[in-house]
């Protein structure tokens, strides 16, 4: 989970005890750490890649991270305000990450790798609209649609 200090937390669900805590966004100021800090940020376990390691991703308003489940180790990011968009996860053909920054931004991820397959770019920002999958598109709405797999 995300919190306004700059940091990103696992907590052993039987305890709720930290199993590791990773910085990712501690400015100088408090109020630049609150503003940058991943607070709103819409976790989620990707599919698991090569070497069987499990990776979440998070978000910030400056990036998306993927960390090792196990250790919180950073394995990949990628530049863009990922903050306020939940990840959509297609599973077929491929697993498939598809992330939409607030900037208008849409990518296709390689979810191990953080590969960008490909990105566009909406004429709007995106703020709450997270991706959803339906019929072989993927919809930022129900009026627009972004691509077709």
């Amino acid at each position: 989970m995300g919190a306004g200090d700059g940091k990103v937390r696992v907590l052993d669900v039987a305890t709720g005890k930290a199993i590791w805590t990773k910085p990712l966004a501690i400015k100088a100021a408090p109020y630049r750490t609150l503003l940058y800090s991943p607070w709103a940020s819409k976790a989620a376990v990707l599919p698991k890649g090569p070497y069987d390691r499990q990776l979440v991703l998070v978000g910030d308003v400056t990036n998306a991270y993927a960390l090792d489940c196990a250790t919180g180790a950073e394995v990949w990011r990628l530049k863009g305000g990922f903050l306020y968009s939940s990840p959509l996860i297609l599973s077929q053909p491929e697993p498939l990450l598809i992330l939409a920054d607030e900037w208008g931004k849409v990518f296709a991820v390689e979810p191990a790798t953080g590969v960008v397959r490909w990105m566009i770019t909406t004429q709007q920002r995106i703020f709450n609209a997270s991706p959803v999958f339906a019929n072989g598109m993927v919809y930022r709405t129900k009026s627009k649609r972004w691509f077709s797999r």
